[in-house]
């Protein structure tokens, strides 16, 4: 039972949802051999990761504004989210293209050429 209620609870099973969705979709394009899709969505799944971390020092910032707790933890989950996966997308746009992912000479069957 979350202790912030639906403020907590909403955000946690959106996190849940979107990390299943990212290792799905990283592993999809692996097995596709699409590696700079693939690194794309690897960035995605670490930034939503980090992102617990930074729900923290949401927290941290918060603690002065004279909110209750529960209303506190609400605005952290969204805010700390929100900031690592809008940076995970900066990132992605500013080097796609530009990262020169290694080419494999191995066929599909797994020998190599």
């Amino acid at each position: 039972m979350p202790y912030a209620g639906w403020p907590e609870a909403v955000p946690t099973a959106l996190f849940g949802l979107l990390f299943l969705l990212f290792v799905a979709r990283a592993y999809q394009t692996a097995r596709r051999r699409a590696f700079s899709e693939h690194r794309e969505w690897v960035i995605r799944l670490v930034a939503l990761a980090v992102g617990v971390g930074t729900i923290r020092l949401v927290g941290l910032g918060l603690v002065g504004l004279g909110m209750g707790l529960r209303e506190e933890i609400g605005w952290s989950f969204a805010i700390g989210w929100t900031i690592s996966l809008l940076i995970a997308e900066w990132w992605i746009r500013v080097t796609r293209g530009k990262v020169q992912m290694p080419v494999s000479h191995a066929s599909p069957s797994g020998r190599v050429a």
